[in-house]
C-alpha cells in the first residue's frame, strides 16, 4: 500500500508541474492502480473470518453431540417455541439438525438427520459444509434439504447472542500502543525505509516541490536506521524492566 501511494504522489506531483496530456495520463493510470489496489485488500479483509467467528466455529467442530443440540436449541428459543430431541431441534414444520466436525460430515451422518427429521423440513447446520457423498445423496432426494455451514451458522448464532463456551486456544491479540509502535520499527523494515528513502531522494532530483521530496526521504532515512539499530525496541525493554 505504501509503494502505491508513493507511485501515484510522484506521477500526481509531476502532472501538477507539467501540464501536458501525456503526464495527466501517466498520473490518472497511477491513481486507477493505486486506488483498486487499496480497494482490492479492502475487499480480502472484509471477506476474511472475523479473530472471534474462527474461534466460535473451531469450538463447534469439537463440540459434543449433546451439547450441540443444547446450543442449537438455546439459539431457536430466543424467537420462537421448539422441541429438543436427542438429534436436532424441531421447531414448527423445520428440524434443524447439527452436524458440526471438524471434517464435513459424510453421507452417514446426513442419513441418519434426514431419519430423525420424521419427514419435516430439514436444516443441517455443519462448519465446514458436507462431504461429496453427503451431497450426492442429497441430490438423489425428492425433498430439498438446506445446508447451512460456517459464516451462515456463525450468524444465526450472532443473531440470537447464544454462543459456545470457548476452551480453545484464542489467537494472539494484535499489538496496539508501544508494541504496534515497536513492530512498525522491527529490523525486517529496514529495506522498505531505505528503498523509499531512495525514490524520494530521486524524485527531488527529477521533480518539482523537491524540499517535500527531501523532507519524506530524511524521514524514511531516519526511520531505516531507527529500524537497524533496534533503538524503539531498546527504549521499549528499558521500560518493562
Amino acid at each position: 500500500m505504501f509503494l502505491r501511494l508513493l507511485i501515484f504522489a510522484l506521477f500526481f506531483m509531476w502532472a501538477t508541474f507539467y501540464t501536458n496530456a501525456v503526464n495527466a495520463a501517466l498520473a490518472a493510470f497511477s491513481a486507477a492502480v493505486s486506488v483498486s489496489g487499496l480497494l482490492a485488500k479492502r475487499a480480502s479483509r472484509t471477506d476474511c473470518r472475523s479473530e472471534f467467528e474462527e474461534t466460535v466455529l473451531l469450538q463447534l467442530s469439537i463440540m459434543p453431540r449433546d451439547k450441540a443440540v443444547d446450543l442449537v436449541y438455546g439459539a431457536v428459543t430466543t424467537r420462537r417455541s421448539a422441541v429438543k430431541t436427542e438429534s436436532g431441534v424441531k421447531t414448527g414444520k423445520t428440524f434443524l439438525c447439527p452436524l458440526f466436525s471438524a471434517e464435513p460430515p459424510g453421507a452417514d451422518s446426513v442419513a441418519a438427520a434426514l431419519c430423525a427429521a420424521d419427514g419435516d423440513r430439514v436444516v443441517l447446520l455443519t462448519v465446514n459444509g458436507i462431504s461429496a457423498s453427503a451431497e450426492k445423496l442429497l441430490g438423489r432426494m425428492e425433498k430439498r434439504v438446506f445446508v447451512k455451514s460456517g459464516r451462515e451458522v456463525f450468524t444465526m448464532l450472532k443473531a440470537t447472542g447464544v454462543f459456545p463456551e470457548i476452551t480453545v486456544r484464542k489467537p494472539p491479540l494484535k499489538k496496539r500502543g508501544l508494541a504496534a509502535f515497536g513492530a512498525a520499527f522491527s529490523r525486517d523494515k529496514t529495506r522498505k525505509y531505505l528503498f523509499a528513502s531512495a525514490v524520494l531522494f530521486l524524485g527531488a532530483y527529477m521533480l518539482p516541490y523537491a524540499v517535500y521530496y527531501l523532507i519524506a526521504a530524511c524521514a524514511c532515512l531516519t526511520a531505516a536506521v531507527i529500524s537497524l539499530t533496534g533503538a524503539v525496541r531498546l527504549i521499549g525493554g528499558k521500560k518493562r524492566k
